[in-house]
């Protein structure tokens, strides 16, 4: 019985060695469905892979004249898969993400109802005690709205790499519906400070709440181990660029929508619906989205990087004879382990023992007491490891000094001509907000075209366009302020270029940012990019209401802060960063 094993482990060696060397490339060397399916479901600890008691290759192992036809069939398979993941298929695929991007929706139509309603509100207080700031309460508005997320994003980033970015989010969009009672009280109180306060708790919550919105994306899509890295790249890239899409369409569809309600029901209408939308929210992020969504418990990440690890080692090396050992008789039952030549066992413990030491130094902060030692890990890792990336992180925040004083210059042109006509205004500015949305759903679309995560220079390049779009139709309203038609388009030209900018800087960031520290990143960017965006509201407010500058000559100076940004970011253009393992 024991030469009859013999014999047949004997015969099982030829085998796989001379289909191997049948192989003409280390790529034609693979892995099956169902080994990858294996390996993902174990600890990630072992380097042996349970396949029962054989190993699965491709069909080159056992007949060379299928070599070609198989490398053949799988060149036309990607093909397909890549022209078959569109966001519908994705939607359709992918069950977590689908309720995830259902929830993002409720979420944000809600936003762009308060947002409108606090806008009518201080309009119509001011237009009966006959204020003359009205641009300058508008500005603090703005200003009350992004300062509590610059504040509170770091704390968010904490909570998003600390605990369940699923379970952060339910216990938020909960927090924010009872903070609705209070726009409520501020509408029968008439009181535009009441007002502040409900916009500022509203925008803490949501500060705690957007890093794990954001870097709960790549956990649901982009890292299915089945998929080559450029697979799970054109997935990731597909989400993301759903998400800046969504956004796009709220923007546009929420914010007529809400203009068309506060028309319709009133101001306190819209704050209602606003508090039912959290709840929806909620709701669907309790039911829908399944899983485990804590970097600091869950050992996916860590098992898919294990796996590609050893998948790259193993097609590589080789012995004396250009083959792949397999020893079986060292292997326990049932499993097979690959045995590697001395040289190449060297050079994969020192890929393991890098890669260890970057997970140690991901997690050395999230075993600490200490949030603030969370916090500048993060930093660190921006302005000192990938000062690179760090760059990447300020692409938002530039432009936001640039887009940032939009809602104020478009408060001021929707009351032309209807001064004494809250309603007729309140359509105005929806119109406006919705030619936001159609500009952002164009650059979505753009950026799902033109970028690829594996040409991180390109997307640089659709960035720096985004400046140049962002000028044009700053100047462009400085040209023609008196033709509401064409401040629509102006406006439609205007946050196309900065929806590039967003989503590309974001796609940038999730590519090169290790996912343990991505909650902290992502608010550190998010936080700059709000700072940004509330000093140029803060900003213009001032400048109009106090030193008399116009609508159109506070267009043309942000018109020429957008190209100063072109001209200072140009060099990035032509540098790549590393990708993390």
């Amino acid at each position: 019985m024991q030469s009859s094993t013999e014999n047949r482990k004997g015969e099982e060696g030829q085998h796989i060695r001379k289909g191997l060397l049948a192989s003409t490339t280390p790529a034609s060397l693979r892995l099956s469905r169902d080994d990858n399916e294996k390996i993902c479901e174990g600890s990630g600890e072992k380097n042996s892979i349970n396949t029962g008691s054989t190993i699965h290759y491709v069909s080159t192992l056992e007949n060379g004249n299928k070599e070609s036809t198989t490398t053949s069939s799988s060149s036309d398979k990607k093909s397909d898969d890549k022209n078959t993941r569109t966001y519908l298929h994705l939607l359709r695929t992918n069950k977590n993400f689908r309720y995830f991007w259902l929830s993002y929706v409720v979420n944000r139509m809600g936003d762009w109802m308060s947002y409108l309603a606090s806008i009518s509100l201080i309009q119509k207080v001011t237009n009966n005690s006959s204020h003359s700031d009205n641009n300058t309460l508008i500005s603090i508005l703005i200003l009350v709205k992004l300062l509590p997320n610059v504040v509170f994003m770091p704390v968010g980033g904490i909570l998003a790499d600390s605990y369940d970015r699923r379970n952060v989010q339910i216990a938020l969009d909960v927090a924010s519906s009872g903070v609705l009672g209070i726009f409520l009280w501020s509408y029968y109180r008439q009181s535009v400070p009441i007002c502040y306060l409900a916009n500022f708790l509203l925008e803490v919550v949501g500060g705690l709440y957007l890093p794990s919105n954001n870097a709960i994306v790549p956990q649901l899509v982009g890292n299915n181990p089945n998929n080559t890295e450029e697979e799970n790249d054109e997935e990731l890239k597909k989400g993301t660029t759903l998400i800046g899409l969504t956004w796009s369409l709220m923007a546009a569809l929420g914010s007529s929508l809400g203009g068309v309600l506060v028309a319709a029901f009133g101001i306190e209408g819209c704050f209602v619906i606003d508090s039912v939308t959290y709840l929806l929210s909620a709701i669907i992020l309790y039911y829908g989205v399944e899983g485990n969504y804590n970097v600091t418990t869950s050992s996916k990440n860590t098992s898919l990087s294990d796996v590609e690890r050893w998948r790259r080692s193993s097609l590589s090396c080789s012995n004396e004879e250009n083959e792949v050992v397999i020893d079986a008789d060292c292997a326990p039952t049932g499993e097979t382990t690959i045995l590697l030549p001395e040289k190449q066992r060297g050079s994969r413990d020192e890929s393991r023992e890098e890669d260890q030491q970057q997970k140690d130094a991901t997690n050395d902060d999230s075993n600490s007491a200490s949030s603030l030692t969370m916090y500048v890990r993060g930093l660190r890792f921006l302005l000192v490891q990938e000062p690179l990336v760090g760059t990447y992180a300020l692409l938002k925040g530039s432009a936001a000094w640039a887009y940032g004083a939009a809602d104020v210059l478009n408060v001021a042109f929707s009351a032309r001509g209807s001064e004494t006509n809250l309603s007729l205004t309140s359509l105005k500015l929806g119109i406006l907000f919705g030619s936001i949305g159609v500009g952002c759903i164009i650059g979505s679309i753009l950026t799902d075209v033109l970028s690829s995560l594996s040409r991180p220079k390109r997307i640089v390049k659709l960035c720096l366009m985004g400046y140049v779009s962002m000028s044009i139709g700053l100047f462009q309203m400085a040209l023609f302020p008196n033709f509401f038609a064409s401040i629509c388009i102006s406006g439609v030209v205007r946050s196309m270029g900065a929806s590039v900018i967003w989503i590309n800087s974001t796609l940038l960031v999730q590519k090169f940012t290790p996912p343990g520290l991505l909650g902290r990143v992502n608010s550190i960017e998010t936080g700059v990019a709000l700072l940004g965006e509330a000093l140029s509201a803060l900003g213009a407010g001032l400048l109009m209401d106090y030193m008399g500058i116009s609508p159109e000559g506070l267009s043309l100076i942000l018109a020429a802060v957008a190209l100063c940004w072109f001209l200072i970011w140009s060099p990035l253009a032509f540098r790549s960063p590393k990708i993390p393992q």
